[in-house]
């Protein structure tokens, strides 16, 4: 795992989801260098404990869907 200094955007900063299954409960956010705030492209972004997750694209940019009910941790790990 390569040490960034990264700083992690997401829509309303803390992931508290309280929606149903199959709902359309999403996160998008985008993987910035902290400092420089340059777009950092091919990180993986994780809800921890979970199997959900998605790799950023190539600007840096991601969007996660359908996302189960609960409060999570993001994890970005490249």
């Amino acid at each position: 795992i390569r040490k960034w200094g990264l700083l992690l955007y997401a829509a309303g900063c803390c992931v508290c989801l309280s929606a149903q299954r199959n709902t359309d409960a999403n996160v998008t956010g985008h993987i910035v260098k902290k400092g420089t705030h340059e777009h950092i492209p091919y990180v993986n972004v994780t809800l921890k404990g979970t199997t959900h997750g998605v790799v950023v694209d190539a600007s840096g940019h991601y969007f996660m869907k359908n996302l189960p009910e609960g409060s999570y941790t993001l994890v970005a790990a490249g």
